[in-house]
């Protein structure tokens, strides 16, 4: 476990964020200078990186995704990756990042394209 307390967003946390944010602004979503890393847990296949922010997000609890694509495709990751967040009581409590298929993830984080959300279509 990274007990990374207030690190920064790395770039692609704040390019997903953002794009949560864009997505669900008008249901509170915080922007992604308003939260704060408070902790990251990697494995072989992913990482989850847990929050801190202000506001509400006016949305039942569970994991809340962009689309039926939520994914990316990334420089050394053969089926791209995915990805959610996690509401818990109104709050952001983390990003969610799975490596798609069998392959591993060190989380260095290469050249990524976003797929559209809804299409699956790189943009």
């Amino acid at each position: 476990m990274d007990t990374a307390l207030n690190s920064a967003l790395t770039p692609l946390e704040l390019d997903l964020l953002d794009r949560f944010h864009s997505r669900y602004k008008q249901l509170g979503f915080p922007p992604p200078e308003g939260i704060r890393v408070e902790f990251r847990q990697s494995s072989s296949v992913g990482r989850f990186t847990y929050f801190k922010h202000e506001g509400h997000v006016q949305r039942a609890d569970g994991q809340l995704d962009l689309g039926p694509y939520s994914q990316f495709d990334m420089d050394g990751l053969d089926a791209g990756a995915s990805f959610c967040v996690e509401i818990e009581n109104g709050k952001v409590l983390y990003l969610e990042i799975v490596v798609n298929g069998d392959q591993t993830w060190d989380g260095s984080e290469l050249p990524w394209e976003v797929l559209d959300p809804d299409t699956g279509d790189l943009v």
